[in-house]
């Protein structure tokens, strides 16, 4: 049987995760979202999973500390991130730890559609 590719997403919120999971099917993917590092380690650790999305709200050492060891992989998933447009700063952080696309939370919202369609675009 072959696996589905999956997008994980790191989030606490969990409103968020049926748009995702709506623009996700039409490409393809599957949605598993995760809100501590260990349920995102296990279920990255048995699925095929190309895209990782981050939630830049959650709690900063959560989101960094994956961030950072998902770059040490082998095979580095495509990482997008997003957060409130109120906060430079953090969307700039994303940016140097190694986030590929970072997007305000508005952003992500309206490119939903296209950004798993061609994910290293």
């Amino acid at each position: 049987m072959e696996s589905k590719e999956t997008i994980l997403i790191l989030t606490d919120n969990l409103f968020f995760v049926p748009r995702v999971q709506i623009a996700a099917e039409i490409s393809g993917y599957d949605v598993i979202p995760s809100s501590t590092e260990s349920e995102f380690w296990n279920t990255y650790s048995i699925n095929l999973v190309p895209i990782v999305v981050i939630d830049l709200e959650i709690q900063y050492e959560r989101w960094t500390t994956v961030v950072t060891e998902l770059l040490k992989l082998e095979s580095i998933p495509y990482i997008i991130a997003f957060g409130p447009h109120s906060s430079d700063s953090l969307l700039k952080t994303a940016r140097e730890v190694g986030c590929h696309k970072v997007l305000t939370k508005s952003q992500f919202d309206k490119s939903l559609n296209q950004l798993f369609t061609t994910p290293s675009n």
